[in-house]
């Protein structure tokens, strides 16, 4: 009887820490939302962009190929939208629109969609191992 509640605790065990390693895995911050609404905004590789600080609840970003402490977008993330703003007036004009966001935690990925008048809609999925 012992032994039968031995294996069975072992097993509960294995079990929730499987679980537990999956829960963290599916999990996405708000740097990797911020860096996939930019790397769609900008037609470019999430992994050329840094999320090089905080400033209250925004992140701020920079591309990989300036100088990777002065940040040049500041992103804030919203329930399912993402508010970018560039850090001079020219490139406000590359980040309006409206963006929103679905997180397909099943599958680990992020898809991002852009919607502008101008250009109508873009949607782009990140896999989350591609924002870390």
């Amino acid at each position: 009887m012992k032994f039968s509640g031995f294996v069975l605790s072992a097993v509960v065990l294995a079990s929730s820490v499987s679980y537990s390693n999956d829960v963290a895995a599916a999990r996405i911050t708000d740097n990797g939302i911020c860096k996939a609404a930019l790397a769609l905004t900008l037609n470019k590789s999430p992994r050329t962009i840094n999320a090089v600080g905080l400033k209250g609840p925004k992140v701020l970003l920079s591309l990989k190929s300036k100088n990777k402490d002065k940040w040049e977008y500041s992103c804030r993330v919203n329930n399912k939208t993402v508010d970018l703003d560039g850090r001079k007036k020219r490139q406000d004009a590359f980040v309006d629109g409206l963006i929103t966001y679905d997180v397909m935690r099943g599958k680990q990925k992020i898809a991002v969609t852009r919607d502008k008048k101008a250009s109508g809609v873009t949607r782009k999925t990140y896999r989350f191992e591609e924002l870390r």
